[in-house]
């Protein structure tokens, strides 16, 4: 209880902290001498100002924003987001690999300023920004907060108003008042990368004619703790496949990977369990066959695959009218884009 309460207070002061922050914003170099209010001063303010900032500079302000909320200092403030996972009500997610954040930032920045030059609405450009914060988790904390106040800034300014929303979006409680979460987009988003990698179609339940095996799965009878390898393989590189073997309840990264390596396998008949309607690769077979070579080509896909799916989440909000990314659910008709902005809080 004590620590939670600390955990509170601590925010409150962060807040507080940030608050001063930006009222000396002109010490930020992006920001080139000029004060928020005047950056953020109106619509047009904020379309120059994103028309003529870098991406290595969007990502300056962004990393000083978080390291103030997380009370380091300023030599501190970078990308530092090695080993995250983001756990929530119901499941836990992996964001993208450490080595690709900066990337992938860049390109949401890239995305936001083609939007700007569309005249899409400063609203849809703070949500790509806000929510790509979020999909790449950068940061080893205050994700969530970062995104909160980057989307805040962008849709209001700064001013009286954003001033007093300051403690309640970077509270204890903040998502409460506002989440811009990009969680919404991740099944659609899998099903087109499942279907382009010719292993299933989610809605349908049908399989391409690619995935002639009719593999809907990978499968092994005790554990994957229990699974056998070569001895070629060390106990390192056993151990790192075994964590992503791991995931695969959660992520369908893994499946793709997996199916992928399968796929180019000559036999791939002797790795098969069959069922009625379907068949499941069984790692059981599969594992002791495998080289180092191939437990690293399988990794470095599924981290390859970390890195579409977010390039694929970017895409969906700066070209959401593609026919690929035409959805239907439930009652809902239209782009993933629009259906995600129906499940924001805000």
């Amino acid at each position: 209880m004590e620590e939670l309460e600390q955990e509170h207070q601590d925010r409150e002061k962060q807040a507080k902290l940030l608050s001063r922050f930006l009222n000396i914003a002109p010490d930020v170099a992006p920001l080139k001498g000029r004060r928020l209010e005047e950056v953020l001063a109106d619509e047009e303010s904020i379309r120059v100002f994103i028309a003529t900032l870098s991406g290595a500079e969007f990502v300056e302000i962004i990393s000083g924003i978080n390291g103030i909320l997380r009370g380091k200092e300023k030599e501190e403030w970078a990308v530092d987001g090695k080993d995250v996972r983001l756990s929530g009500f119901t499941e836990e997610s992996f964001p993208p690999k450490f080595e690709d954040k900066l990337e992938l930032l860049t390109k949401a920045f890239e995305g936001a300023q083609k939007m700007n030059l569309e005249k899409r609405s400063i609203e849809d450009i703070a949500i790509l920004l806000s929510a790509s914060v979020n999909e790449v988790h950068p940061y080893n904390d205050a994700n969530g907060r970062t995104s909160r106040l980057l989307y805040t800034l962008l849709t209001k300014g700064f001013n009286a108003e954003t001033k007093s929303a300051l403690e309640d979006i970077l509270g204890e409680s903040g998502r409460e008042h506002l989440d811009v979460n990009p969680a919404t987009a991740h099944f659609p988003i899998e099903n087109l990368m499942l279907k382009e990698a010719g292993y299933l179609d989610r809605d349908t339940n049908v399989m391409p004619e690619q995935n002639k095996f009719k593999i809907s799965n990978f499968w092994n009878e005790k554990g994957t703790k229990n699974l056998n390898f070569s001895s070629e393989v060390s106990e390192e590189l056993k151990k790192e496949f075994l964590e992503l073997l791991g995931r695969s309840f959660n992520d369908d990264g893994v499946k793709m990977a997996l199916y992928k390596y399968a796929m180019s396998q000559p036999d791939i008949s002797m790795y098969i369990k069959e069922f009625p309607n379907f068949n499941h690769v069984s790692l059981d077979k599969l594992c002791p066959t495998l080289t180092p070579t191939d437990i690293e080509k399988i990794i470095a896909d599924y981290w390859q695959i970390k890195k579409l799916q977010v390039e694929k989440f970017i895409d969906t909000v700066v070209n959401p009218d593609k026919p690929e990314y035409q959805i239907e659910t439930g009652d809902f008709r239209g782009s993933i884009f629009d259906y995600l902005k129906t499940q924001i809080k805000r």
